[in-house]
């Protein structure tokens, strides 16, 4: 499990990186959602959880592999390796969780507007209530 601290500008580099995924399309590998997340804490702490896998693979199916090959999975299992878990209605903003889209599990990043999570056309937000599992961040 990480031991990270938040930065003190912390909330406006968050601010930065919900605006920059706004209008970043989905990209398997470069833009999806857990690199979104992991371009999210690093925002909060400075700390970039998604160094080593980054241009790692370039589809679903590579970022499936990735996954079994450090025995996770899912999303929800990757950052329940990487964070401790906080109630779901507990989580605060920079905090993540995961939601259920479709019957996939997808990861997200709390934002005022709510859970911050990559689609094809950028972000999608869903509501805190619809988090599934949450993991505390700093």
């Amino acid at each position: 499990m990480l031991k990270l601290q938040r930065l003190p500008d912390w909330e406006r580099r968050l601010a930065l990186v919900v605006e920059h995924h706004l209008e970043t399309p989905g990209e398997w590998g470069v833009a999806d959602c857990l690199l979104t997340v992991a371009d999210a804490v690093e925002a909060v702490t400075g700390v970039d959880p998604a160094t080593r896998i980054r241009g790692a693979y370039s589809s679903e199916l590579g970022a499936a592999k990735l996954m079994r090959r450090r025995k996770c999975a899912d999303v929800e299992a990757v950052l329940a390796k990487l964070f401790p878990p906080v109630g779901r209605l507990m989580a605060q903003r920079g905090d993540v969780g995961v939601v259920e889209r479709e019957g996939v599990l997808a990861a997200g990043f709390i934002t005022e507007r709510g859970l911050a999570v990559k689609v094809e056309a950028g972000l999608a937000f869903y509501p805190q209530t619809e988090i599934k599992t949450a993991f505390k961040v700093g």
